[in-house]
């Protein structure tokens, strides 16, 4: 009886197999680099200077300072406290929480729940038949709503479909506003990796992902706090949070195992990498490449 051939993977959007570089990366962490970073001794300190080394990797790999860079348990973790902090930083003063029907659910799920719980207003941007939200409409939400948006949170890859989002353009519309207390929030987990990213050029406030699919390495997410903002206790540009790395024991021989990041970017990414559009020639389309209806054009209040 012929054998079956092996099963082909194809939800690398959802998480990669581990490169065996990173693996070795890992398993020398575990094996040999174990000790608690944040002990003053030896061992420990060694283990310092290795987190700090993976921190300033992946900090090249988006345009960003090593200091903004705050390491979680995972991208659902990261997208939670940048959506929360921006949130009860204000303490009821902001209750608007402006983003759109297609994302994530560590977006679109803890939004709800800030609604349900603790009053939040959730206004979904309308996207077009690709998926994509416009600035524009960003614009009369934000005029409409004024001081009372305390986040704006859009994804820049769709996990789903392909479809990038124009970030640029939409932060550029939250800055046009004037409002220093706004925060923009971008969840970057099908994008980093798979295209170039520079934080400063993209114009975002707070800038989450999942390395999980850009080094294979599971166990770890980051979050980015640009210069002024803070995420929630502890957790801004040079405070505890940022400056303890935010990696415990649990989390940083994920880290750790990005610092190959440093000799893949610029050298092209290894197989696998490549997102679904690029796999799937056609599926990253624009306004006009699809018939298919994602909602209505008319921005809606959903609590």
């Amino acid at each position: 009886m012929k054998r079956a051939d092996p099963p082909v993977y194809l939800d690398h959007n959802a998480t990669t197999q581990p490169e065996a570089r990173v693996v070795a990366a890992m398993v020398q962490a575990l094996e040999v680099q174990w000790a608690n970073p944040s002990s003053v001794h030896r061992a420990g300190q060694e283990v310092r200077h290795a987190v700090e080394l993976a921190r300033e990797s992946v900090a090249r790999l988006i345009g960003a300072n090593p200091g903004e860079l705050v390491v979680t348990s995972g991208g659902t973790e990261s997208a939670n406290l940048a959506v929360q902090g921006s949130f009860f930083r204000w303490q009821g003063r902001r209750d608007v929480i402006v983003t759109t029907p297609v994302e994530h659910s560590a977006v679109r799920e803890t939004a709800e729940m800030l609604a349900a719980r603790h009053g939040a207003q959730v206004v979904q941007l309308a996207v077009d038949s690709a998926g994509v939200a416009e600035p524009e409409q960003l614009c009369d939400v934000l005029a409409e709503y004024g001081n009372r948006v305390a986040c704006v949170s859009v994804q820049a890859a769709n996990n789903e479909t392909g479809v990038i989002q124009p970030v640029e353009a939409l932060a550029a519309a939250v800055k046009s506003q004037g409002d220093r207390g706004l925060v923009f929030h971008c969840d970057a987990t099908q994008l980093v990796g798979k295209s170039p990213v520079d934080v400063d050029r993209l114009g975002v406030d707070l800038m989450t992902f999942f390395p999980a699919q850009v080094s294979r390495a599971e166990g770890g997410g980051v979050l980015v706090c640009a210069v002024g903002q803070a995420s929630g206790p502890g957790h801004g540009r040079g405070g505890p949070g940022a400056a303890s790395g935010g990696a415990g024991r649990s989390t940083w021989q994920a880290l750790w195992g990005l610092v190959l990041l440093r000799t893949w970017h610029g050298s092209g990414w290894p197989t696998g990498m490549t997102s679904r559009a690029n796999r799937c020639p056609g599926i990253l389309r624009g306004s006009d490449g699809t018939s298919s209806t994602v909602c209505s054009r008319q921005y809606r209040i959903v609590s």
